[in-house]
């Protein structure tokens, strides 16, 4: 399965995402 902290780190690049174009 996925782990809960590896899930989070994801969720808070996806919301928010580093600001380098």
């Amino acid at each position: 399965g996925v782990c809960k902290a590896n899930l989070d780190v994801s969720i808070k690049a996806y919301k928010n995402p580093p600001e380098t174009i």
